[in-house]
């Protein structure tokens, strides 16, 4: 059963340590998901080696279960003992809680911290784009960034752009006049675009621009997920009340919220509203969030699209967000 971080419940370790064991057993039984992720082939083949005892299970094989859960859900939806199903299994959200009881009993664990503070990473990165990205294409640092974050030596890394997204926009003049719009949007841009592909945001804001569409974007941070996925709940509530404080008030006005990023979006939407019990700002900003691309056919479907390019004979292959 999901138990919002509001809620005193969800900081009971002995509450918490009941429903890890009640979803291991009902997980031992069906083992529905064990291709999905390490986190059910280690359960489940730890189960296996207990006989199936759920109080045999070893701590360090639970805390490794918590550790390779990284909330994407896909169990979710393959599981079919979630709500409204008596059980009432949410398996993503379970890995949070027991990973939040663990930051606060132990502290939060140095890569977590590293990993977690996204925007001043953006921010040092793009100041020193030229020497970063040299330093990250070298092997040697690059091995001793693996000790020291564990981030693999051999994963590559997206460069930095030299220039913010966000002081792109402060500079950018919207090319369509308030009463020249046939719709005003805030972008939510991603920490991504902020930091990385300052082209993709470029491109966005200027096709939606070429829609007579109106782009708003007001101050943001880094939307929460990698302090979520850290289990540091207390400085993702933090960084989700600034971008809670900035959004609202175009909602109040009826503009929609897009995001071109699907973990963004997905954080906006249902872990806002989650992580503040329902609060009535975290609903109507969740409820005014599109997928950039939902957007996108929005606008074919009520017939406001407005072609700008001569036909094309090929075919595209679309991947949608998970």
């Amino acid at each position: 059963m999901s138990v919002s971080p509001m809620d005193p419940a969800f900081w009971d370790p002995e509450a918490a340590e009941r429903e890890l064991r009640r979803v291991f057993e009902i997980c031992e039984t069906c083992r529905r998901c064990y291709p999905l992720c390490p986190s059910f082939r280690i359960l489940l083949d730890g189960l296996d080696e207990v006989e199936g005892e759920v109080e045999r299970l070893a701590p360090r094989v639970v805390d490794e279960v918590v550790d390779y859960c990284f909330q994407c859900k896909l169990c979710y939806p393959h599981c079919p003992y979630v709500p409204p199903h008596r059980w009432a299994i949410d398996f993503p959200r379970l890995m949070l809680r027991a990973r939040a009881l663990r930051v606060r009993e132990r502290g939060l664990p140095r890569v977590d911290r590293f990993l977690g503070d996204v925007d001043r990473m953006g921010r040092l990165g793009t100041m020193l784009a030229p020497l970063v990205n040299r330093v990250n294409r070298m092997r040697g640092p690059r091995k001793i960034m693996a000790k020291m974050t564990g981030i693999a030596a051999n994963r590559d890394l997206p460069a930095f752009n030299p220039m913010t997204f966000q002081k792109w926009s402060r500079r950018h003049p919207s090319t369509v006049a308030p009463d020249e719009a046939l719709d005003r949007v805030v972008l939510f841009h991603t920490c991504y675009i902020n930091y990385q592909d300052l082209e993709l945001g470029v491109t966005i804001v200027r096709f939606l621009e070429s829609q007579k569409i109106q782009v708003l974007i007001p101050p943001q941070v880094c939307c929460g997920m990698p302090h979520l996925d850290g289990g540091d709940i207390a400085r993702c509530r933090e960084a989700a009340e600034r971008n809670l404080e900035t959004l609202r008030p175009w909602v109040e006005q009826g503009l929609k919220i897009l995001v071109p990023g699907p973990t963004c979006g997905f954080m906006l939407r249902l872990e806002y509203p989650f992580l503040f019990g329902q609060r009535e700002d975290a609903v109507q900003v969740a409820d005014a969030v599109m997928d950039l691309s939902e957007y996108l056919h929005a606008l074919i479907r009520d017939g406001r699209w407005r072609p700008q390019w001569s036909p094309r004979s090929c075919r595209i292959l679309y991947h949608v967000p998970c």
